[in-house]
């Protein structure tokens, strides 16, 4: 499966040819994604919510289950993530710069 955030705040599961939009719960809902990163073995998404500028914990469900405050400053945009799960830790590549940032709790 493929995972695709969407700037409509929305996250699309590509797989075996059909399109399913993610329905998104458990609190304050992303108005606008940017990067997203997941892999066949890990559990969540990981996505950037420009407008709140936060880093979430998405489970493949849909359940929002965490959260990082100020990932990325006023005016900038999320262009890649990269997640170490074990490390506990998501490399945030923005228009601006790079940073380091703990994984949501």
């Amino acid at each position: 499966a493929f995972w695709v955030s969407r700037r409509d705040g929305t996250i699309v599961r590509l797989a075996a040819g059909k399109a399913e939009v993610l329905t998104l719960t458990g609190g304050a809902l992303p108005t606008r994604l940017g990067a997203i990163y997941t892999d066949q073995g890990t559990e969540s998404l990981y996505v950037v919510d420009e407008t709140s500028r936060r880093l979430l914990r998405i489970g493949k469900d849909g359940v929002i289950g965490g959260f990082v405050e100020a990932v990325l400053s006023p005016g900038e945009a999320a262009r890649g993530l990269w997640v170490d799960v074990d490390a506990k830790s998501a490399v945030v590549v923005t228009t601006a710069r790079v940073v380091v940032v703990p994984l949501p709790g």
